[in-house]
């Protein structure tokens, strides 16, 4: 809706300040709908609406980003969510770069990318990462997604493709997307019994495969494991030609927080001992965002394996994409 009076940074902070939770739209002549508020916990909320589905952008810590789609017309929402309230000033002020920016062109798409601009220009201005190590259970999570993303995916529809389809490290609530699949990764121990879902977006949609490879892991070095180091390495060197494929590799890994550089992932070492597909489809136990009840959000759980054996697909079938949706690999 058009608000009562002109929109600016200040005035939102202290309209967030004084209790504003929700959102509202910035700006009714702007042709990129752009909306702007609080969320219940008083963090600052920034977004766009649009008629397609828009891509995840690249930055950090301190902003998280939520994409989902709006049930009552099928448009999409991309949000923005200041998570570190020392940030606010730099924050606000991004936003009305975004906000100038887009409403500077005459179409939504145009003012979409004007907006991505922005956010690719000021990206390393929100990259308050702290220098830390994954810990050994976010190591083996990541051994898991690259032994399946190009040990797997990759042979089948090539390195450019899955490291384009590679959406995990920049936020998505799935780790892949290939043409008209979807895969969530899930590492686990052979006698592991359940699995963690992070969230209740985590297995919300369609096309979607449950992805479970049995990780071992050890801080022996033995012939027949690798480690996180080593393996990297070995994608980049079998990897597409394609400088900006490998860039965009290696900017997922700095997301992750991973610095091949690091001699500390030289020292424990994993092995992919198998790999089990299951369809996440009409009657898998899962929560929805649309099945909880009102004002319960942002829930984990875990899923009990053994509950879920009608599920299990082959990996051809677990590969398939349509027609229309088919890589060259």
């Amino acid at each position: 809706m058009r608000i009562e009076e002109p929109w600016s940074a200040a005035r939102w902070v202290t309209q967030v300040e004084r209790g504003l939770s929700g959102l509202r739209e910035l700006d009714a002549s702007c042709p990129t709908r752009l909306v702007y508020g609080g969320d219940p916990l008083g963090r600052l909320t920034f977004g766009f609406i649009t008629t397609f589905k828009p891509d995840l952008p690249q930055l950090s810590e301190a902003v998280s980003v939520e994409r989902a789609k709006r049930t009552h017309d099928s448009s999409w929402i991309l949000i923005l969510r200041l998570e570190n309230a020392e940030f606010s000033d730099v924050f606000t002020s991004l936003c009305e770069d975004i906000y100038h920016e887009a409403r500077r062109v005459d179409d939504e798409i145009s003012g979409l990318d004007a907006a991505y601009g922005v956010l690719d220009k000021w990206r390393k201005l929100f990259d308050v990462k702290t220098a830390r190590r994954l810990s050994v259970e976010r190591c083996r999570g990541l051994f898991a997604e690259l032994a399946f993303g190009f040990d797997i995916l990759a042979p089948r529809y090539g390195f450019d493709a899955v490291i384009e389809g590679w959406q995990g490290p920049f936020g998505a609530d799935q780790d892949y997307e290939i043409g008209s699949r979807i895969f969530e990764v899930k590492s686990k121990h052979p006698s592991t019994h359940s699995l963690q879902i992070a969230s209740e977006y985590q297995l919300n949609g369609t096309g979607i495969v449950l992805v479970t490879v049995d990780v071992e892991d050890s801080k022996i070095e033995r012939s027949d494991l690798v480690s996180l180091t080593a393996f990297v390495a070995q994608i980049r060197d079998g990897a597409s030609t394609n400088a900006d494929s490998i860039n965009l590799f290696d900017s997922c890994l700095a997301e992750l927080g991973f610095d091949l550089e690091d001699d500390y992932y030289d020292s424990i070492y994993f092995k992919a001992s198998g790999i089990g597909y299951h369809s996440v489809e009409e009657g898998f136990p899962r929560l929805l965002p649309s099945t909880l009840p009102v004002g319960v959000s942002s829930v984990s759980y875990r899923v009990e394996i053994d509950k879920i054996s009608d599920f299990l697909i082959d990996q051809r079938s677990a590969l398939a994409v349509s027609e229309t949706d088919r890589y060259e690999g």
